[in-house]
């Protein structure tokens, strides 16, 4: 495993979490490996969205 740091203002990660609670992720890391599978999918990359929405 690596860990990837994500740095953010505090009010910018206040809004993701309201966000992300009315969406209804249970955790942030949740929303960004959808996040990102949404995005390579739509970027053409399927076989590496895969990769996230195994580990969902």
């Amino acid at each position: 495993m690596k860990v990837l740091p994500l740095r953010m203002q505090a009010e910018i990660v206040a809004r993701l979490d309201e966000a992300r609670e009315r969406l209804g992720f249970k955790t942030r890391m949740d929303l960004f490996r959808k996040s990102l599978a949404d995005y390579l999918t739509a970027a053409g990359e399927h076989e590496v969205a895969r990769l996230f929405t195994e580990q969902a």
